[in-house]
């Protein structure tokens, strides 16, 4: 396998592992989640030396920005906060 066929998978895969945390808890109805919340609940390491964020958090972050330019992913106004969209939810959960 190429690497840059890997490197796509991974994307994927970490496309899927946050949307499915942002679906659990909007189904549960939790508030949005900050990104350290959802780095947290996908054993993410968010915390990195002396209380700085971990790179991998980084990889997170750049995930939810790439799925809101999808439009699965929406932030609420004025918030750090981040939850599926409505849509992608009923897709979802109809599937």
């Amino acid at each position: 396998m190429k690497n840059e066929r890997m490197a796509e998978l991974g994307v994927e895969l970490l496309e899927e592992a946050i949307l499915a945390v942002l679906l659990e808890a909007r189904s549960s109805g939790e508030s949005p989640l900050n990104a350290g919340d959802i780095s947290r609940r996908l054993n993410i390491p968010f915390n990195h030396e002396k209380g700085s964020a971990s790179p991998y958090y980084y990889i997170a972050l750049g995930i939810l920005h790439f799925l809101v330019s999808k439009g699965t992913v929406e932030r609420p106004e004025g918030k750090q906060t981040w939850q599926i969209t409505e849509q992608e939810m009923a897709r979802r959960t109809t599937q």
